[in-house]
């Protein structure tokens, strides 16, 4: 069993000689941070582009990996996602500033969904026997 006393040095010895890299880092990631806010439609190009090539390579994996499927349902399910995210990619890596839009709708159209489900959710419940516990 070990000592508080000796892990916390430990930990406090670790973190004194990583602390030089962890600066840089952290220096860096605020002046990213503070070129994205400054140039937000650059940013969002960016973001658009990253998530096109995400989707490009993700997609290309499903792909060939729906020919591993076996059965016929699951394999034209997954060939279908790999061509639709294939897709998708490309849309996002030829039209970014469209794809901007369009994540940002889709986006916004699923925090409206999953808000009507938990508006809904309570009201499924019976509050009779137990409050808004179901």
């Amino acid at each position: 069993m070990t000592d508080a006393p000796s892990a916390g040095t430990l930990l406090h010895d670790r973190l004194r000689t990583a602390s030089r890299g962890m600066f840089w880092i952290g220096l860096a990631l605020t002046i990213l941070g503070a070129a994205a806010i400054l140039f937000p439609m650059f940013s969002t190009l960016v973001a658009a582009i990253f998530i096109g090539w995400v989707l490009l390579v993700s997609g290309g994996f499903t792909f060939v990996g729906a020919f591993s499927i076996h059965g016929t349902g699951p394999f034209f399910g997954a060939l279908l996602v790999g061509l639709l995210s294939i897709a998708a990619g490309f849309f996002l890596l030829f039209n970014p500033l469209a794809g901007a839009v369009a994540l940002t709708l889709m986006v916004g159209g699923i925090f409206m969904v999953q808000g009507a489900f938990e508006l809904s959710s309570p009201l499924k419940c019976d509050r009779a026997m137990a409050g808004w516990r179901c």
